[in-house]
């Protein structure tokens, strides 16, 4: 009986804590919270810019020298292999290469990323070598595929989580 009041108290005071919490002076944001407001973007407004990878340091500067001819090839290699247009947003040095990030213009809209290799010490790329992980651009064409079939259902979803995020803010 004992241990059953010191658990209810214990429950009870953790609750008025929490709660009061919230009710006290209203809500202030916290540095990290504000930090992540300001350095944070959607996903889908997302085009690699701000994007390092461990290694890159040494292709970076490769990456930004040549980056019209990096584009130029990462647009044909999508014309070629995938039969979709794309628009280039970045190139990001890597530790054995340059990654390039990529979205398509046009339906089915995706967002995804190529590689291309990179013999850093002659600042030579290989444009005819341009890769992509296995299904990760299949994935990315499935995704925007998906979003055209259900686009209703996805705006009553955005809705829902408009309305959610507004009642209660996350």
């Amino acid at each position: 009986m004992r241990s059953h009041f010191y658990l209810t108290s214990i429950i009870f005071a953790a609750l008025f804590l929490i709660g009061g919490c919230g009710v006290m002076g209203g809500i202030s944001e916290t540095p990290e919270e504000r930090h992540a407001r300001e350095a944070y973007v959607s996903v889908n407004d997302y085009v690699g810019e701000g994007y390092d990878l461990p290694g890159g340091q040494k292709n970076d500067p490769i990456a930004k020298e040549k980056f019209k001819e990096i584009a130029a090839a990462t647009e044909q290699f999508f014309l070629d292999k995938y039969k979709t247009e794309v628009i280039v947003h970045n190139a990001v040095g890597a530790k054995h290469g340059i990654m390039v990030f990529v979205e398509s213009p046009n339906e089915p809209r995706f967002h995804t990323f190529a590689m291309m290799p990179v013999n850093a010490k002659e600042e030579k790329i290989f444009p005819e070598d341009i890769w992509t992980v296995e299904n990760e651009v299949e994935r990315a064409l499935f995704g925007g595929l998906l979003a055209m079939m259900m686009e209703e259902e996805l705006k009553v979803l955005d809705e829902y989580f408009k309305e959610l995020t507004e009642n209660y803010p996350v």
